[in-house]
């Protein structure tokens, strides 16, 4: 058992590049990567037989193999080859790290505590790094010759990977101090606003105040005047954020960085299919090492990023029908709320809340692998909540 639990840690610092550590061979990282992927697909493939059949398990089946239909986009719009569209578009067998939980039957309880452990580290790099710039270890964003590290609210902003760990040691301190006051879930609450306030960017600041304020109406600690009134004052600091605090803030120069992304959510929402049905349904598809590739390159350096305009980019890669299974997702945990753990449901929220701008799904093997970390935890506490119901049913007849 304990070799299960050394394989999904491997798995973890595999797929988040050992947190962005700056070391990180991209190469070397990246067929190392490519090779696991093909392992877990075999046994995947292997073992599907033996996979129990779980709320989940249609929705990740659904963001794997999506995806791959893209291919047809890249290929008959695009003139990419379906070998270089099947080279990109590989990282999303990542998905199987869901199903391999399951297969090496790891505990849910064990899982949370890895999460909470990696939250915490990721909070403390991003603290520790703050004092010892120059020298970095973990970080998506450093110096280069061209530009230097941003900073923002006096702080550099490394970006390096994790923040979803910090999330869920955030959402599950707040929901059990909020049930039981004790000091280590004060101490889970610090350190997550902590790691919160470090990544200096304002849409995750206050989707992580919403949701807290969501936790509170939830287990009843405010009541629903008061949290209307609090989402007000948190939109309206916001929305001016510049105006109140402009010479605090150190913004990125020389382009508005809201305005593009208002230009590639209509670019890439509207504009780019040029009105055809198929990218409409089935996307665009990811770019290669192409002709395709490098015409995205050119809409990058304008600053058309896929990447900035969440939900609306993944429309452009994956199609219509990728876009309505993320929907189906939303729309299936409301219906389940009753069933599923609150920091989880806080941490959905997020995701919905944030989805505009940022990607959670088919994006990298870092966000997919976060991801079905919380879709593993959101099944074992639906499954769980269920057998308690039907327990008490039983009790009661």
């Amino acid at each position: 058992m304990k070799f299960s639990y050394f394989i999904i840690i491997l798995l973890v610092l595999l797929f988040s590049h050992c947190f962005s550590f700056v070391g990180w061979n991209p190469t070397l990282g990246g067929q190392i990567t490519n090779a696991v992927l093909l392992l877990l697909l075999a046994y995947f493939v292997v073992n599907v037989s033996k996979l129990p059949n779980t709320p989940m398990k249609p929705f990740v089946l659904g963001l794997m193999c999506l995806p791959f239909v893209s291919i047809i986009g890249s290929s008959t719009i695009h003139g990419q080859s379906f070998t270089e569209g099947f080279r990109t578009t590989m990282f999303t067998f990542s998905y199987i790290f869901f199903f391999l939980m399951y297969l090496l039957k790891v505990k849910a309880r064990i899982i949370l505590k890895m999460c909470i452990a990696f939250g915490a580290f990721w909070v403390a790099m991003e603290a520790v790094q703050q004092l010892t710039y120059p020298t970095i270890w973990f970080a998506t964003r450093y110096d280069t010759f061209d530009n230097a590290i941003e900073i923002r609210n006096g702080v550099y902003r490394y970006n390096m990977e994790g923040r979803e760990f910090g999330l869920i040691l955030l959402f599950y301190s707040f929901q059990k101090y909020l049930q039981t006051p004790k000091r280590k879930f004060l101490l889970g609450i610090i350190l997550g606003l902590v790691g919160i306030y470090l990544l200096a960017t304002r849409q995750i600041m206050v989707a992580s105040i919403l949701c807290l304020l969501y936790g509170m109406v939830a287990l009843h600690k405010i009541k629903i005047s008061s949290f209307l009134a609090i989402l007000a004052i948190v939109l309206l600091l916001y929305f001016n954020m510049d105006t109140l605090f402009g010479d605090y803030i150190e913004m990125t120069q020389d382009v508005d960085e809201d305005d593009v992304r208002v230009l590639s959510y209509n670019f890439y929402g509207l504009e780019y299919n040029h009105g055809q049905f198929l990218p409409f349904l089935l996307g665009n598809g990811l770019e290669g090492d192409s002709s395709y590739g490098k015409e995205i390159e050119k809409l990058q350096d304008y600053g058309l990023y896929r990447a900035d305009v969440g939900v609306v980019g993944m429309y452009s890669w994956y199609g219509i029908i990728y876009i309505l299974l993320i929907i189906a997702f939303f729309v299936y945990i409301f219906k389940k709320h009753r069933l599923i753990d609150l920091y989880l449901k806080m941490y959905v929220l997020y995701m919905l809340v944030t989805s505009v701008m940022l990607h959670h799904f088919g994006y990298s093997t870092h966000h997919i692998m976060t991801l079905c970390i919380v879709l593993y935890l959101i099944d074992e506490s639906i499954l769980r909540n269920k057998r308690a119901n039907i327990a008490i049913e039983k009790n009661i007849q």
